[in-house]
């Protein structure tokens, strides 16, 4: 096991003393789970944790280069303070970020931290537009999405069997009356008027055994003001 001890006692990202660590593995390795141990004297640990899972450049490819979602380690200050922004503006810097409460926090101060991406053993159906092969995992596959969302890209699905990823550019609507309350509850994709081959913008969850989907999440690429010059006072 490995130990890390931070500089500050009273560390919080809000005021630019948070206090972090990073790691990285190779692409072929699955992470499903980060299991945090915050040992003390008192017994006494961080009650909220944030998790950042993200995607290296390639050797010698600089993230600002490429123009894409890439994880730069020369900018560590977004870790400690949550004021600073890691990466260029419209550009997504992370494939998966999740902020865990208490709940997933032990009295032993332990805790298990998941580090999956998309829904198991279901699809959501929509227009494809790429396709890859020999894709490593479906965190992966989502970073591809991100890494096309300019063009387009809202939602993409991985088979494990054949570790085949494919980037969608829309979602079929569903019918109100072959749609599946629990399964689509909290997405916003039910009550709307069949479109496309499909008619379902997603299955039923566990019905496709072997493929994992998911979406890209909200990523502002830009914004205007109204009025253009704000005013003041």
């Amino acid at each position: 096991d490995t130990a890390w001890q931070s500089k500050c006692l009273d560390c919080d990202r809000e005021t630019g003393t948070g206090a972090w660590f990073t790691f990285s593995v190779a692409d072929t390795v699955d992470v499903r789970c980060v299991r945090v141990a915050q040992g003390t004297c008192q017994r006494t640990c961080a009650q909220e944790l944030a998790i950042y899972r993200g995607v290296l450049p390639a050797e010698g490819e600089r993230p600002s280069a490429a123009g894409r979602g890439r994880v730069d380690l020369d900018r560590l200050g977004p870790f400690g303070n949550d004021a600073v922004n890691f990466g260029l503006p419209g550009v997504p810097a992370w494939t998966e970020a999740k902020v865990w409460g208490g709940a997933q926090v032990t009295s032993d101060c332990v805790a298990d931290l998941p580090m999956t991406c998309g829904e198991m053993d279901t699809q959501i159906f929509g227009e494809i537009f790429r396709e890859y092969h020999a894709v490593p995992g479906p965190c992966l596959c989502k970073q591809l999405c991100l890494d096309h969302i300019d063009e387009g890209c809202w939602s993409w699905k991985f088979f494990t069997e054949t570790r085949h990823c494919y980037l969608q550019k829309s979602i079929f609507k569903g019918r109100e009356d072959t749609m599946s309350t629990k399964s689509r509850r909290g997405k916003g994709w039910h009550n709307q008027q069949g479109e496309g081959w499909w008619k379902e913008p997603m299955s039923e969850i566990g019905a496709w055994p072997g493929w994992v989907t998911g979406l890209t999440g909200a990523v502002p690429l830009g914004y205007t003001l109204s009025p253009a010059a704000p005013l003041t006072g």
